[in-house]
């Protein structure tokens, strides 16, 4: 049975923007380019510097998480539910780690 296309594929889009909204490439970060057009810091200050740009990720990853689950038989629903699920998780016990050690 061939998977169309419905609210579960924007669950990869989500997590694909995501990426684009908290990774650097080239020395450009889209988050941290919007961030500074309404006058706010990508970057923490102190001695440890948190890009929170990163964590605003996370925003993303949750919804693009359960789209894919309650919508597993839309095209791409797995892929972004997969892909959410694994870099939330892992940006959530990094924030959480940073918040209990620091």
């Amino acid at each position: 049975m061939k998977k169309k296309l419905g609210y579960g594929s924007l669950s990869l889009l989500l997590v694909v923007i995501a990426l684009l909204w908290g990774c650097t490439f080239n020395g450009f970060c889209l988050g941290d380019q919007v961030l500074a057009l309404l006058g706010m810091s990508g970057w923490s200050s102190g001695p440890f510097r948190i890009h929170y740009s990163v964590f605003h990720g996370i925003l993303l990853y949750i919804p693009a998480y359960f789209l894919g689950k309650k919508f597993h038989h839309h095209l791409f629903a797995q892929s972004g539910k997969c892909i959410s699920g694994c870099l939330g998780g892992c940006l959530l016990i990094i924030l959480c780690a940073i918040l209990i050690f620091t």
